[in-house]
């Protein structure tokens, strides 16, 4: 009955007798049952009962068919074999099992599961808020044993900020084969003015943005894989240990906006600072203020399946709310009255609460954030969304039949798909609009280019034509010089040779006279 016990060579076995006719293939595999079960039965309590019970079950099987087997000797029809009881939920395990022998495996599946998230590591978001002074960023230093805050990016006392920021530091760390990015994100300038009336409002819009931008990851056609959680797993809010023994206004205030956004853990700053009686009061007060205000934190979930967790969770509940301080320098502090010892669990709950947000309960933060306060901000963002585009008379969603507003009204993501395929319309027609837009411009440049570039031809044309007139112009001037310099020069040739000729009569006739004188 239970194939999950069984052996494979049962079968085989059974079919062996089915082949060659010899018995009833439910009398051998109820006797090799039996066997197994028998085998087995050395343990105690409700397995032996369960096993007794299948032995029982299967022995009956095999008498009825034994019975069976008689009647067709004798030639009679053969009565049909018994029905077979429903698989009982809880197998018992066989002898094989029982063994280790023969496993199927899937019981690696948390193996499996451990390298899967292994190889890919963890990301976990940590907020801390709180006013200045209180010791935030050196608590952050002294939990992860890191220098998260670098040089280059100073402690945020050290700054000066007029306004409430938000700020993100990420580091990746290690432990043994464990890969964790962590983000930081911090809060400067917090509960520092006179005037602390919106000091929330960064914050929660800053928590808002990251639900969003989740969101806007997960709706993607194409998601790519790998993509870190932006959202914010917890919060860390620091109670500054001075003041009136009540809450301060902007303290309620905050936790009060935040604790529908995140998993709200209220710390006790500077525990040194305090006696043992005076943060046993404060404690009080803190609880009693809180529920005053009805403000909801993070609860340590428990864990039935883990006695010892459940022990050490209840240790922690009576702790909260955490006070702790923190050095990572020799992870102490030293005074004239003594050292607090920051591990030291006398001293502070320092301890206590890095076991529960990150020893214990870290993906079960991670888990909170993702399966329920961002589902419901998911699910109200959708509805808010839904009743927008229901009362928008402008819509033209609104104006369909009444039936389909009906219908489309109780559908969130209806109403999300008809306005985007409303807004790729608008977007179409627009797109379309601009290039005709366009398209006109560019008709328009290339007309008035055409316009410059004939204007250019014609002014290229009218200049060749002057150019080329010049040209005839200065070629007839060269002529006519040219010959005005050839007649100058035959005629300068002509006076040179009248004067050679008239110099050498003026020479024959003073020879003459010198001649005919002298005689």
């Amino acid at each position: 009955m239970h194939a999950v016990d069984s052996h494979p060579t049962d079968f085989s076995a059974a079919a062996g007798d089915r082949a060659t006719g010899g018995g009833s293939h439910f009398s051998t595999a109820s006797s090799l049952l039996r066997a197994k079960l028998k085998s087995g039965s050395t343990g105690g309590g409700k397995a032996q009962q369960q096993n007794g019970f299948n032995e029982s079950l299967h022995s009956g099987v095999a008498d009825s068919t034994s019975a069976a087997d008689c009647t067709l000797s004798n030639g009679t029809a053969k009565p049909p074999p018994p029905p077979l009881s429903k698989p009982n939920r809880d197998f018992p395990k066989s002898a094989a099992a029982a063994a280790g022998k023969h496993d199927v495996g899937f019981r690696e599946l948390t193996n499996q599961i451990r390298r899967k998230f292994v190889r890919r590591g963890f990301r976990f978001n940590l907020m801390v808020v709180g006013q200045s002074g209180l010791g935030k960023s050196t608590f952050v230093n002294t939990l992860f044993y890191a220098n998260i805050y670098s040089d280059a990016h100073p402690k945020p006392h050290k700054r000066v900020s007029k306004t409430v920021t938000v700020q993100e530091y990420i580091c990746r760390l290690a432990e043994e084969d464990v890969n964790l990015e962590l983000k930081i994100v911090d809060t400067p300038g917090f509960g520092d003015f006179l005037d602390n009336t919106d000091c929330a409002a960064p914050l929660v819009k800053y928590i808002d943005k990251q639900f969003d931008e989740y969101m806007n990851i997960e709706s993607r056609v194409n998601r790519e894989l790998g993509t870190p959680d932006p959202r914010v797993h917890c919060c860390l809010y620091f109670l500054s240990p001075n003041g009136p023994h009540r809450l301060r206004e902007v303290d309620v205030v905050a936790m009060r906006a935040l604790q529908q956004k995140v998993n709200l853990v209220p710390v006790v700053a500077k525990a040194d600072s305090f006696t043992a009686e005076e943060l046993a009061d404060f404690k009080r007060m803190v609880k009693a203020q809180l529920e005053e205000h009805h403000i909801s934190t993070w609860a340590i979930p428990d864990l039935p399946e883990d006695d010892e967790l459940c022990e050490e969770n209840r240790d922690h509940k009576d702790l909260f709310p955490f006070a702790v301080c923190a050095s990572l320098e020799a992870r102490a502090r030293h005074y004239p009255f003594g050292t607090v010892q920051v591990e030291n669990a006398a001293h502070n709950d320092f301890t206590a609460l890095r076991s529960v947000i990150i020893r214990c309960h870290l993906a079960d933060l991670v888990e909170v954030t993702s399966d329920e306060l961002y589902e419901k901000y998911r699910s109200e963002k959708l509805s808010s969304a839904a009743a927008t585009s229901a009362a928008d008379p402008k819509n033209s969603l609104y104006r369909t039949s009444n039936h389909n507003r009906s219908a489309l009204s109780k559908n969130p993501m209806s109403i999300l798909e008809e306005e985007k395929r409303q807004h790729d319309e608008k977007m179409r027609k627009m797109e379309a609009d601009m290039a005709a837009v366009f398209q006109q411009k560019v008709q328009e440049k290339e007309r008035k280019l055409k316009q410059k570039e004939d204007e250019m031809v014609r002014k290229h044309e009218e200049m060749t034509r002057h150019f080329e007139a010049q040209t005839a112009a200065l070629r007839a001037a060269k002529e006519q010089h040219e010959k005005n310099v050839q007649a100058w020069t035959e005629a300068q040739r002509n006076i040179e040779e009248v004067a050679a000729a008239a110099a050498d009569i003026a020479n024959t006739k003073e020879k003459k006279k010198k001649l005919f004188g002298h005689r």
